[in-house]
């Protein structure tokens, strides 16, 4: 698709037809609020990262933030804490 700014000059601007993945992960994100947010105090990205990791079917969830780490071992995700090998 071409779109004219203000300029004049033509921008090709793509649009995605399909969206499955990104409600699935909105669904899942907001199932995990709802679940954990008020034990495990996360915040939005932390859901949002967890659940797209759940989404896409990780076999790993490396992470640095120990919230984000206790939200994704309670999906059952393999979770490796950086900062936590000794």
């Amino acid at each position: 698709m071409d779109v004219y700014f203000d300029s004049g000059a033509p921008v090709k601007l793509y649009v995605k037809e399909h969206y499955s993945e990104e409600v699935t992960t909105l669904a899942s994100a907001e199932e995990l609020s709802h679940k954990h947010t008020k034990y495990i105090l996360c915040r939005a990205l932390d859901i949002l990262h967890v659940s797209s990791a759940l989404c896409f079917s990780c076999s790993r969830f490396v992470t640095g933030d120990k919230r984000q780490a206790k939200l994704a071992n309670e999906t059952k995700l393999d979770v490796h804490l950086l900062g936590d090998e000794c």
